[in-house]
């Protein structure tokens, strides 16, 4: 175990492992690989994560202009949960992250192009 987890001795509870690219572990309880203690969560899910609550948080706003980025975050969250939920083979999952896609697509037409494309005609 020691030789395996050798370039992730660093203070702090998120650690670098140096095993892959854009690997991180996490100190807590689980098991993952094997390896009581250690959890491992790569980049793909921590984009998840932050893009995912900021999108749903802007969504909640009373603000439009604040509004309108929600579906920025969670069109840029997309392709992470494509890579995830491909990856952990969760077919159904993977199915959902097509209407979600889908949904946040619809508002960046609402909210960016339609406006835009009013705008340059000389619309409202």
């Amino acid at each position: 175990m020691a030789e395996d987890m050798k370039h992730s001795f660093t203070p702090g509870p998120w650690r670098y492992t140096g095993e892959h690219d854009n690997d991180f572990i996490i100190w807590g309880p689980g098991e993952s690989k094997g390896r009581t203690g250690v959890r491992r969560m790569d980049f793909a899910q921590i984009a998840i994560a932050m893009t995912g609550v900021t999108a749903v948080f802007l969504s909640q706003s009373k603000r439009e202009d604040l509004r309108r980025f929600a579906c920025i975050f969670g069109l840029i969250g997309q392709p992470f949960w494509f890579i995830a939920t491909w990856q952990a083979e969760q077919w159904g999952i993977f199915a959902l992250c097509f209407l979600y896609t889908f949904s946040w697509a619809r508002g960046a037409w609402n909210f960016w192009i339609v406006p835009h494309l009013l705008q340059k005609a000389g619309g409202p």
